[in-house]
């Protein structure tokens, strides 16, 4: 017999679909500002303040000339003291200088247009002389100062030494502060000089019996201590010897053996001035003299 026959149908095919094309595009990322590596100086960019220029104050010159008094041994050494201006040799006032620096002075109120200087310098001999004040030395410094040159000796057997600042508080034997300075050069003079011996001679004003103070327990000898200090009533003669106790002890306490030291209280029989006078207080006062040189 025949075989079935099977009829193919063809084949369709499908058309492919095209599938729409996605674009990709590249993602855009936002461009950061670049950051400059250098550091910024904040402190540099504040602005700068203008401080107002400070005018310096103008230094006013002292009345009167400047000098230079130059107190020295004969070797040239320079020596320190002070110098005392008076109108007059017979004057009781005076003006005092420091020596070896400048100071000013005014003119002298006497016709003549002269002072009379007097030194004072612990341990050396007083020395008197006349300053012309219009023409006073042909030596002059770099500032136009007129230089005064002053040649002093040391002190000999018999002569006194006088002091300017060495002082007591009222009616006691404690000295005060400002007399620490020429007790020094006496100091200064003992040491340089082993040969010398004093006598300290305290002196008061008037002769009446007062209430004060000594040195007592206290070891300060330019203070007052009233827990350590002595109080009572002293005659004159008492109180001027605890003076010249206290100069003494203050001597023996820098070094100087206190076999080198005598002392004697005047009391106040031997005043400068009146007791009663506007001076009076200057009758209480030291003196040194010297016994062996």
């Amino acid at each position: 017999g025949q075989g079935l026959v099977v009829e193919q149908k063809p084949i369709e095919t499908k058309p492919e679909e095209e599938k729409p094309v996605i674009e990709i595009k590249p993602e855009e990322k936002p461009i950061e500002p670049k950051i400059d590596s250098v550091k910024v100086d904040t402190v540099a960019q504040k602005p700068i303040e203008e401080k107002p220029v400070e005018e310096k104050p103008v230094v006013k010159k002292p009345a009167g000339k400047p000098f230079i008094f130059r107190l020295q041994t004969a070797d040239g050494q320079p020596v320190t003291g002070e110098i005392h201006l008076q109108e007059s040799t017979n004057a009781t006032r005076y003006q005092a200088f420091k020596v070896n620096e400048v100071v000013y002075v005014e003119a002298p109120q006497n016709a003549r247009g002269n002072y009379v200087i007097v030194t004072q310098a612990a341990g050396y001999q007083p020395v008197s002389l006349i300053l012309s004040y219009r023409e006073p030395s042909p030596e002059t410094g770099p500032d136009g100062e007129a230089i005064i040159p002053i040649e002093v000796s040391k002190v000999k057997r018999g002569d006194y030494i006088d002091f300017t600042n060495v002082r007591f508080f009222r009616n006691s034997a404690i000295l005060e502060p400002v007399a620490q300075n020429e007790l020094d050069g006496l100091v200064d003079l003992m040491k340089e000089s082993p040969g010398y011996k004093i006598r300290v001679h305290g002196h008061c004003n008037g002769n009446q019996d007062k209430e004060g103070s000594v040195l007592g327990s206290s070891t300060n000898f330019f203070a007052l201590e009233p827990g350590k200090n002595k109080i009572g009533k002293f005659s004159a003669k008492e109180l001027t010897t605890e003076r010249a106790a206290t100069v003494k002890a203050y001597l023996v306490s820098q070094g100087i053996a206190a076999s080198r030291i005598d002392i004697k209280g005047e009391g106040g029989k031997i005043p400068l001035y009146p007791e009663g006078g506007t001076l009076g207080q200057y009758n209480d006062r030291i003196e040194i003299e010297i016994t062996k040189r």
